[in-house]
């Protein structure tokens, strides 16, 4: 448990796709708990992990230009002519 760990982090890197079973809101609860810790939270993942990760607070997130059009509730234009 990070919490257990003898010296803070100055921060924490949350990356990937949550495995089979972990509720979407892991990285949210992570992203609350370092908020409270003063670690700053470094975030790439997708949908609604990010959605609530971003509401908790973060120091930075690092989406493509899909997930953050779907973050921002515009279309892509990934795949568009232009």
């Amino acid at each position: 448990m990070l919490s257990e760990l003898d010296e803070m982090p100055e921060y924490l890197v949350l990356s990937g796709s949550l495995s089979p079973g972990m509720p979407e809101s892991f990285y949210g609860s992570v992203c609350a708990w370092a908020n409270q810790m003063n670690i700053k939270v470094v975030l790439d993942t997708s949908g609604t992990p990010l959605k609530q990760g971003v509401k908790e607070g973060v120091f930075m997130i690092k989406p493509n230009l899909r997930e953050l059009s779907i973050l921002a509730g515009k279309e892509s234009i990934v795949g568009k002519e232009q």
